[in-house]
Order: structure tokens, then C-alpha cells, then sequence
């Protein structure tokens, strides 16, 4: 809910004419529901959402086309980020008992990777390859070992030991057609993770704006949902409107180490090889 709440401000500068008939605020509001829909110029708009769980705030472009009857079609896509499927959490916070068995298994100044394979299966298989590296270079084809050898079981959380002087980690899905370097840096312990950012679907739809009753309709699995008349918003508004709900890169997720706090790595995807 509080992704939405400036959203729930910007009555206050409801006032400027747009150029397009269908620019402005659409509000929803029950008691499962609150949602806000606000077309902006220059093509963009803002969606924010608080319901049975979820609470999200997107942006994207929305596209003008003829509709029926004299009724304006609008298409609207969420901007794609392109983000890469893993992430790499580096000094994972850890419960003592999991801190406790990794280092009883390699001891206490070994540098471990954690995995969960079951849990990247969507986004590289349950049986991608590891390579470490002193150089951000290309490793070699021999450097990559797989999780699991040919008929070894499936283990649901593995831990791998990386060399000491390690400050890459490469990983290569199970197909070869994806791989991803991390650069961890001096982190002792670093957990790869599905990015789940990604893993979404983008938000892709379609609208259609009354000329005549100036109402906006979105047809829905059959049913016709009404969005009501738009209420107009100045140029200020729309400015801090996109400033919020641009789809941005997370500030916390970053390509390097910062020190021994818990940091979330993107890798950068390599070409494959």
C-alpha cells in the first residue's frame, strides 16, 4: 500500500489540459481493491496496484490506435529492463546451524558458493556448471564443472568451495545457452539466487477510450471493467508521477562488492561460447 501513496497525492495538482482526450488519473477503490491507472504524455503511463497481497507500482508506453464506433484503442506495455535471470547475494545473512555444518565441512576460513538447484530450475536447469577465476577473462571451456556427475542423485541444497584467491564466479546454465560472471570479490560466502525480478511476466494490455462518454473500458476473461472519466493532471504531476514508477534498476542490486556487507551482485552475461 505505501508503493501507491503517492499515487493517492496527486489530487492536489489535478488541474492542466492534455492533448490527448484520455490523459489523467483513473481511480479504483473497494473494499478488495485500490488501484491507480494514470496515462501521461508523451506516450507513457504509470499503474499502481494494493490488492490480496500484492502491492506493485510499473511503468511503460502505451500506443495509440483506431478503434470501433470512433473509440480510441490504447495498447499499453510495461518497460522491459532486461534484467538477467540469477543474482548473486554476497555475505548472505546465515542462521548459526547452516554456519555452523559449512564450516565444520570446510572450515572455518573456506570461501563457499550455496546453491539450491530445485530453486534455479526455471532459470538454468537443475545442473548448471561453475568455473572460478582471478581475471574477469574467459576461463576456459575445461574450468566449468557441473553440479551433479552423469546418474548422481539431485541434492536440494549444495554447497561448492571456491579457490581462495577467487574473484569471479562464472556460471553456465545446464543447455550452454546462458552464462552469467559475478565478480564476488573477497566475499567468503555468496548464495546464487533466481532473479526474480525477471522471472516476471511483463504487464501487456489493452484499453479503449470513449470519445463521446469520455470513459475508459478494459475487457478482462469476458468481462468489461469500467475505469471511469479521467481526471486531469498537470505537467508537474505527470513529471512526478514517471519520476516514481519508471521501471528502474533496483539501487541495491549492484555489479561489485561493497566491503562485507550483504550486497546483491548482477552478473554480466557473456556471449555464448
Amino acid at each position: 500500500m505505501k508503493k501507491i501513496l503517492f499515487l493517492l497525492l496527486l489530487g492536489a495538482a489535478l488541474s492542466a489540459r492534455a492533448d490527448e482526450p484520455f490523459v489523467g488519473m483513473y481511480r479504483q477503490d473497494n473494499a478488495d481493491i485500490t488501484a491507480r491507472l494514470l496515462l501521461l504524455d508523451k506516450q507513457r503511463f504509470c499503474f499502481a496496484i494494493s490488492a490480496g497481497g500484492i502491492d506493485m507500482h510499473t511503468g511503460g508506453s502505451w500506443q495509440k490506435m483506431d478503434g470501433q464506433n470512433g473509440s480510441i484503442r490504447l495498447r499499453l506495455t510495461e518497460k522491459h529492463l532486461g534484467l538477467p535471470a540469477l543474482v548473486m547475494v554476497a555475505n548472505p545473512e546465515m542462521d548459526a546451524k547452516t554456519l555452523a555444518e559449512t564450516q565444520q565441512m570446510f572450515g572455518k576460513e573456506k570461501r563457499v558458493v550455496f546453491l539450491a538447484p530445485l530453486v534455479l530450475q526455471d532459470a538454468i536447469d537443475i545442473n548448471p556448471a561453475l568455473a572460478f577465476s582471478t581475471k574477469a577473462d574467459w576461463p576456459g571451456e575445461g574450468a566449468f564443472k557441473p553440479l551433479f556427475a552423469e546418474g548422481q542423485g539431485i541434492e536440494r541444497n549444495v554447497k561448492v568451495p571456491m579457490p581462495d584467491n577467487t574473484r569471479y564466479v562464472f556460471v553456465r546454465s545446464e543447455d550452454g545457452s546462458q552464462i552469467f560472471r559475478f565478480a564476488v570479490g573477497q566475499s567468503q560466502y555468496v548464495r546464487l539466487n533466481p532473479n526474480e525480478q525477471a522471472m516476471r511476466e511483463t504487464l501487456n494490455f489493452e484499453l479503449a477510450f470513449d470519445r463521446k462518454t469520455r470513459r475508459l473500458t478494459h475487457l478482462k476473461n469476458g468481462t468489461l471493467h469500467h475505469l471511469g472519466r479521467p481526471e486531469k493532471l498537470s505537467p508537474q504531476a505527470q513529471e512526478n508521477a514517471w519520476a516514481q514508477c519508471e521501471p528502474k534498476i533496483p539501487r541495491e542490486m549492484v555489479r561489485t562488492v561493497r566491503g562485507t556487507e550483504r550486497t546483491l551482485l548482477l552478473p554480466d552475461v557473456l556471449s555464448q561460447r
